[in-house]
């Protein structure tokens, strides 16, 4: 079984949908959870770049602005 927890002990990635609480399919035969919060989403991120060897400060995110937000 391929498994990666989160921090909470909880899997995040794992070939099998039955350890997940809402899983969706990223891959053949690969589940991801997705009902995650945005510091799990975080801390993920974090150890996906370490298991894959890749510098925290190559990554880069880049935020829009809500178009729905305050313009009222």
């Amino acid at each position: 079984m391929l498994v990666l927890d989160l921090s909470s002990g909880h899997h995040a990635f794992t070939d099998s949908t039955e350890h997940l609480r809402h899983a969706s399919q990223v891959g053949e035969g690969m589940y991801a959870e997705v009902n995650l919060s945005a510091n799990s989403i975080r801390d993920l991120i974090r150890r996906l770049l370490a298991v894959f060897d890749i510098p925290e400060d190559r990554l880069q995110i880049f935020l829009r602005e809500d178009r729905d937000a305050g313009g009222d």
